[in-house]
């Protein structure tokens, strides 16, 4: 009768009594708090299912402007509103309610233009549903042919779509500055703390390596990286790896995406081998 009921109840309801519920054991909530396409569902899985006993959410955004931004373009799209901000609303209004005093953050970051192929293979079937109409070389010419006009169209949002996101939900919520403070190459993570987060940045492209040292110093327990959602497991995996090799842009397109701060500031010795690379 149990199981039937909670079936039956919307989930944000769910949500909020199991939220509140850990809230009052006084656990300082995890918060896998990164924008899209970044391996938040590996680090996710690999915190949920470890033995630390801080309850873990996996959340994109904790600025309402940016929950309600997002519900509105999956309600003009008639979809459902994805759980990620359900759960993201229900962790704003209890950290600015004052129920969460101090929160562990989890965030990562990734070289723009290959986040942003990762981001168009996820989404493609939606926002370029034309694409379902190819197979083979046919679909990757297609792509090709795609992401060289989104870039060329969108480089200024690509270049300063990280900048914003740590802007907007992590140092104005939180008042945590991620160019405040050298990054350690050496030490493979970047860690910093207030009297209201302690936070932990990776850089994908060397998390696997120092996941679990990253999360020992963040919350002094041991985790191991899932895996979730990685490309290489995906239908379109071949596809996608063809594409990369491919994908060739005008190199003026690739300076300007890769002159953002977050570029700047974490990738300033990977910098002209990524030109190199992403260039016609």
């Amino acid at each position: 009768m149990r199981s039937v009921l909670m079936k039956t109840l919307p989930v944000g309801f769910i949500e909020r009594l199991r939220i509140g519920f850990a809230l009052k054991k006084n656990n300082t909530p995890i918060l896998v708090l990164q924008m899209g396409k970044v391996g938040s569902s590996s680090i996710y899985d690999g915190l949920r299912l470890s033995k630390i006993q801080n309850p873990v959410y996996h959340i994109h955004h904790i600025s309402l402007d940016k929950i309600v931004s997002s519900e509105k373009y999956y309600r003009s799209r008639n979809t459902y509103i994805r759980h990620h901000l359900i759960v993201s609303k229900i962790i704003n209004e209890q950290f600015f309610s004052g129920n969460i005093p101090f929160v562990y953050i989890v965030t990562a970051i990734r070289e723009p233009i290959a986040r942003r192929i990762s981001s168009f293979f996820e989404n493609f079937p939606q926002v370029n549903p034309d694409l379902l109409n190819y197979t083979g070389a046919e679909f990757e010419d297609k792509a090709v042919e795609t992401l060289i006009r989104i870039f060329r169209d969108e480089a200024s949002e690509i270049k300063n779509f990280a900048d914003s996101w740590f802007s907007n939900e992590i140092y104005e919520p939180f008042g945590l500055d991620v160019f405040c403070k050298h990054y350690d190459h050496a030490q493979g993570f970047h860690l910093l703390d207030n009297n209201k987060a302690r936070i932990v940045l990776f850089k994908i492209e060397s998390l696997s390596d120092n996941f679990s040292r990253g999360i020992e110093a963040l919350v002094g327990g041991q985790a191991s990286l899932g895996t979730r959602n990685i490309a290489s497991h995906k239908y379109y995996s071949e596809s996608y790896q063809a594409v990369k090799k491919r994908l060739k842009l005008k190199e003026s397109i690739v300076r300007e995406i890769l002159s953002s701060k977050v570029v700047e500031f974490f990738y300033a010795k990977e910098k002209e081998a990524l030109i190199r690379k992403w260039s016609a």
